[in-house]
């Protein structure tokens, strides 16, 4: 009997500490939910998808500038070998292509300036970071959900055993007291059969 008191007692601290952690990461989990509710995830991804976009684009920018300059290069050294070379149609050729290779250097190297800005102001490794944040938030989370199921799993089950444990104590309680009841009965029984022997034996 008391080994089963000893064993509810320590079941029912077990469940009270699995209410009080529960409890605890419920609420945490509570201002996570009140957090990503106000936070505008939407537009850090858009965030992200832009900068993405951006770099794409100044790739681009920067393949058709190198292509440009490798032009203008080109062009520069056939007009250099070609010059003193009288009715080179080449080198006019060249001569007259120079300044749209410039020009049109100068303009690409202009967007690749007005795309680095762009991207420096949207901040990619700041967007990145708390891209990082959030998802670690997510993470905790679902972690917190995990955890919360558990604890509620071993409340129930403790809930189980402390009734299971109740019953039998209950039941052994009532053995005890009927025990205590019939003892006065057993022993005047076991006394007066003494007695009646005592009595045969005379």
């Amino acid at each position: 009997l008391n080994d089963k008191k000893n064993q509810l007692i320590s079941v029912s601290d077990q469940n009270s500490e699995f209410y009080v952690e529960r409890n605890a990461d419920k609420e945490k989990y509570r201002k996570i939910l009140l957090f990503l509710g106000e936070f505008d995830k939407d537009a850090l991804f858009e965030k992200q998808e832009r900068v993405h976009e951006l770099l794409n684009q100044l790739v681009i920018l920067e393949n058709s500038l190198s292509v440009e300059e490798d032009e203008l290069k080109r062009n520069q050294n056939k007009l250099q070998l070609l010059q003193g070379i009288p009715c080179g149609t080449d080198a006019y050729v060249s001569k007259a292509t120079i300044p749209l290779n410039e020009k049109e250097a100068e303009n690409l190297s202009g967007q690749i300036d007005d795309l680095n800005d762009d991207i420096e102001e949207i901040n990619p490794d700041e967007v990145e970071d708390h891209i990082g944040k959030y998802n670690e938030i997510v993470n905790k989370k679902n972690a917190l959900s995990n955890k919360i199921t558990n604890y509620d799993l071993k409340i129930e089950k403790n809930a189980s055993i402390i009734k299971n444990l109740m019953s039998e104590i209950e039941v052994s309680e009532e053995k005890v007291s009927e025990y205590e009841l019939n003892k006065e009965i057993i022993e005047n029984l076991g006394n007066l059969s003494q007695k009646l022997r005592s009595l045969k034996i005379k």
